[in-house]
Parts: structure tokens; C-alpha cells; sequence
């Protein structure tokens, strides 16, 4: 690795290509366990450092590290739990649902209880959904959302549940073949089990968006890598077919090397043609991003980034970008909780902008982060060219 990568990452990198190939992990000397702790929380993995490196951390941060695998075994035995009876719950009432995503990724890791998790996501047929919910509220979860948003948001014992109807929603980074194959997922699930070369599909897709927009951490990496090493289920020559049909093959092969030079998980789609510079630009920027990339504070400019790609605009609408940013549209504002009045009343939206200011200011940091978001509406040639050489390079 070049000089650029610190001592401590390459340790985080080697900890998790052992943890995922278990295999012991060799103390490195001279660590700054500060930088390493710093890391891993960030990256949510302090459990699967603690896991492998328990005999020589350094004593003076053990409790922290021990902390945190103590808090994914018990937040994921009691995630499993809750999941059974809803589960249960909604099989009694002939509802159809899905586990996506990191729930059902993680029995495939070598301790499931160590992949750690925003939230839990299911998926309902629409008609069912608000059925779903009522069963949810019963079983002791609060709802934390309004019905309008795209997903509902469900919390119990400090555990988030996602309620969705949709694996795909309308984004301008979409393109309509995905959301074609991607809408009309029902037919690939068989007994509330979503077919694995489908999933597989769209967790491809999912970290293409969160890539393209926020940023992505290792987590999503390691999931694909796990998959990769040890689902028997995954038929890879029709995966790559899908994936060169969906305009999705180059960014997918790329992953899938990253991992390679990570983890030491060997591609099934073969390995890309990576510079050392491009490798080491990507790995920084993957722990800049933190687990889902709003550590970077680069990646507060993809949303205006995507916006002008895809319209070829100019600076007018960079303008219009950030206006809208300041003066939300009614469609925007009353997914907020905060703005429900609104609902209905779409003429008292100048009133909801007016609360939303003073709101800002009495909540510094929330009218910081949107100064901020505004701000970063307003992109440079600069960082376009950079940004697009870079998605470029990974297929994108």
C-alpha cells in the first residue's frame, strides 16, 4: 500500500479480510488503538475487531471495544426475537413479506451477531402494508414516521424496523430497466424468502445508490464479499448475465475486485484492471465515508452532482437546485413530521417555510447541516470532473 495509507487502516483492512476468511489476526506493533477504536466505530465494526484482536488490544481501550461486541450480540438476539414473532404474526394473518438486505446477510457471516445494523427492512405487498402496521403497533413497536413517506419507520427497545412496499423508489439516479426488473419483484419470492440470485441483484443496486449519492462504507462490501464466499446458492453465470442486461456488470465487477484486494475473497466475475492510485483514491475515500458516507462531507454535493448529470445542467440550475433546498416544494415538506399541518393545507406553505427557519435557528446544528446542504448545492467544474472520473472508473 502507498504512503497515504496510515498504519491503523491497513490493520482495519487485514482485520476484516481474517474475520471474513477466519483467520487468526496478527498483532501489528506500535498501533495508535485511538485511531483504531476512532475507525471502527465509525465503520460500525468495533465487534469484529474486538473478536479477533481480544488477546492484544491495548488495555487502556479493551472496555470500549468489548462494549461494543457485548452491544451486537444483545441488540442482534433481541432483533432476531422481535423478527420472529412479527414474523410469526403476520404468517397468521396471511400477510406477505420480505426480509432484505443485512438480516438476512448476516447468517452468511462468520458470527451473524457481529454484522451490525441500522435497521431492520421488510417489505409488504401495498395492500397490506397498513395491515402490516397495526400488527407492528401490537406487538409494542411506536411508529416514528407519517403514512406518506416511503418507508415506515418502527422502533422497539431502541431497535429500527422499516416497513416498505417497494424495493425501488423514484430516484433520479434510476434508470427504467431497474426499475422495470426491480418493481416486479413478488414473482422471485417464494415462501417469504426472496430468491438469493435476486437479492443478490439488488443489493448490487442498492450500493450503486448509496455510491452515487451519500457514499458507502465497508459494511455493504463486506456483505457482497460473504455472499460471494459463501452462499452456494448464487448462480454466477446467470448473475453476470442479469448484470450486463441491467447496464450494471462493470460497476458489479468492480466491487467485487475491491473486495478481492480487501478481503482476499476471490471474484467470481473476475477481476477489473485497477492503478494503485485509483485503488488507494477509493480506499480512502470508502473510510472517509464512514458506514454510509455522511462522514465525507464531499458527498453532500452528489445530489446536486446527479441532478446536473442527468438534466446536462448549468449553473441556473445549480441555482434551482439549491433554492429548492432552502424552499422545499409542499410534496417534500410534509414527509416531515414536523410540518404534518401542512398536510392538505398546501397554502400555508410559506407559513411552514417561515417555522422551518426559525426552527433552524433555534436548533443550531439542524440549521447548520441544512446551510451546509445548501451550500454544497453549488458545485464546481472541479469537483464535477473529479467525481466523474471516479464514477467512471467503477463502472458508473
Amino acid at each position: 500500500m502507498g504512503e497515504e495509507m496510515t498504519k491503523e487502516k491497513q490493520f482495519i483492512i487485514r482485520v476484516l479480510s481474517d474475520y471474513i476468511l477466519k483467520k487468526k489476526t496478527e498483532n501489528t506493533p506500535d498501533l495508535d488503538w485511538e485511531k483504531v477504536l476512532e475507525i471502527s466505530k465509525i465503520h460500525q465494526i468495533s465487534g469484529i475487531v474486538y473478536s479477533q484482536c481480544k488477546e492484544f488490544i491495548s488495555k487502556a481501550y479493551s472496555f470500549e471495544f468489548l462494549k461494543a461486541y457485548a452491544y451486537c450480540v444483545h441488540a442482534y438476539e433481541n432483533r432476531i426475537n422481535l423478527l420472529s414473532s412479527l414474523t410469526r404474526r403476520f404468517e397468521q394473518s396471511n400477510i406477505a413479506y420480505i426480509i432484505i438486505k443485512g438480516t438476512e446477510v448476516a447468517p452468511y457471516y462468520p458470527c451473524p451477531q457481529l454484522r451490525t445494523m441500522g435497521d431492520t427492512d421488510i417489505v409488504v405487498k401495498s395492500e397490506q402494508r397498513a395491515a402490516a402496521g397495526e400488527i407492528m403497533l401490537s406487538e409494542g413497536f411506536v411508529n416514528e414516521s407519517d403514512y406518506d413517506n416511503k418507508e415506515w419507520v418502527y422502533v422497539n427497545e431502541k431497535l429500527k424496523f422499516e416497513l416498505h412496499d417497494s424495493l425501488i423508489y423514484d430516484e433520479i439516479i434510476n434508470d427504467s430497466k431497474h426499475e422495470e426488473y426491480f418493481g416486479d419483484f413478488w414473482r422471485y419470492v417464494e415462501g417469504n424468502k426472496l430468491d438469493w440470485n435476486y437479492h443478490f441483484l439488488f443489493l448490487i443496486l442498492h450500493l450503486r445508490k448509496h455510491f452515487m449519492n451519500s457514499g458507502v462504507g465497508f459494511r455493504q462490501f463486506m456483505d457482497i464479499a460473504v455472499l460471494a464466499k459463501y452462499n452456494e446458492e448464487l448462480d454466477w453465470a446467470l448473475i453476470e448475465q442479469k448484470l450486463g442486461e441491467l447496464g450494471l456488470l462493470d460497476f458489479a465487477k468492480m466491487c467485487l475486485s475491491f473486495c478481492e484486494k480487501w478481503f482476499g475473497v476471490s471474484s467470481p466475475l473476475g477481476e477489473c484492471e485497477t492503478d494503485e492510485d485509483f485503488y488507494e483514491q477509493s480506499t480512502e475515500i470508502i473510510f472517509s465515508n464512514g458506514i454510509f458516507g455522511f462522514d465525507n462531507e464531499a458527498n453532500f454535493k452528489n445530489d446536486a452532482l446527479n441532478h446536473l448529470r442527468q438534466e446536462n445542467g448549468s449553473f441556473f440550475t445549480m441555482v434551482g437546485i439549491a433554492l429548492s433546498k432552502a424552499f422545499p416544494p409542499y410534496r417534500m415538506m410534509i414527509l416531515e413530521k414536523h410540518y404534518a399541518f401542512l398536510k392538505g393545507k398546501p397554502f400555508l406553505l410559506p407559513i411552514a417555510w417561515i417555522y422551518r427557519f426559525f426552527r433552524g435557528i433555534k436548533y443550531k446544528k439542524v440549521g447548520q447541516e441544512k446551510k451546509r446542504v445548501f451550500n454544497d448545492s453549488f458545485v464546481s467544474k472541479e469537483f464535477i470532473e473529479q467525481r466523474t472520473q471516479l464514477l467512471e472508473k467503477w463502472g458508473l
